[in-house]
């Protein structure tokens, strides 16, 4: 089976009838439909290969995660680990703390004060004039 073959590609097959294929191979169809498309598949040739290609894939995929369905049917046990009240209040109480330093330490700053020129003034010292060479 490659990865790029497409059986139903340039078969003409609508949504519902590729559904309709695809519930066929997994089991899901009522058994009327189930042998009404029974009795399709002995006449057209499109729908068997498309029904064999959608087995032949769900083979794969079944047999690619058969480890996993082997270690999903074993039983596990899961250790709750308890904590007591107070553990739980001060982690709560902890949490809220850095949530509220958090947010002050981003808004608690005071806005930069503007001066006036006249203010600046005693802060700008002379640069003194470069001799030139």
């Amino acid at each position: 089976m490659r990865d790029d073959f497409n059986p139903t590609a340039g078969a003409g097959f609508s949504d519902p009838a590729l559904r309709a294929l695809s519930a066929f191979v997994d089991g899901e169809l009522p058994y009327a439909e189930r042998q009404q498309l029974a009795e399709r598949l002995t006449v057209d040739r499109c729908a068997a290969n498309a029904v064999a290609h959608y087995r032949a894939q769900r083979a794969a995929l079944r047999a690619l995660f058969a480890d996993l369905a082997a270690q999903a049917s074993a039983p596990c046990v899961v250790l709750r680990v308890r904590m007591s009240w107070w553990r739980r209040t001060a982690l709560a109480a902890g949490a809220a703390l850095a949530v509220l330093v958090a947010a002050m330490s981003s808004h608690g700053t005071p806005p930069a004060t503007q001066m006036s020129l006249d203010e600046a003034r005693p802060c700008i010292a002379p640069v003194p004039a470069q001799p030139r060479l």
